[in-house]
């Protein structure tokens, strides 16, 4: 995380950006990255479809698992982020991100 945080960073400084609001949005679009991983992990966890108890129902329905719509927003939010500073997001991932990436 802080080798992505650090790319944003300087991709900021080689445009005489790092400074305030775009430390901000750094700082922002970090908190989205640690949603977005938790989020994967609760997929790969849960899989796609869930099974979600209904009342008066014997057996549970099958209902797409809300953390994939959840994901698509929140990756959503960070291109914005990126694209509002100008920074390249393939610039920004690292290795390990893009590993982590390429598994789901």
């Amino acid at each position: 995380m802080n080798e992505v945080k650090q790319a944003m960073i300087d991709q900021l400084h080689a445009k005489g950006l790092d400074r305030e609001p775009f430390l901000s949005l750094v700082s922002d679009y970090m908190a989205l990255y640690e949603v977005s991983k938790q989020l994967k992990e609760c997929i790969r966890e849960d899989g796609a479809m869930i099974h979600e108890k209904v009342p008066f129902r014997d057996k549970p329905i099958k209902k797409v698992n809300p953390a994939l719509r959840e994901l698509r927003n929140i990756n959503a939010a960070m291109l914005k982020l990126l694209k509002s500073m100008n920074i390249n997001a393939a610039a920004v991932l690292s290795d390990d991100a893009e590993d982590y990436i390429d598994e789901l």
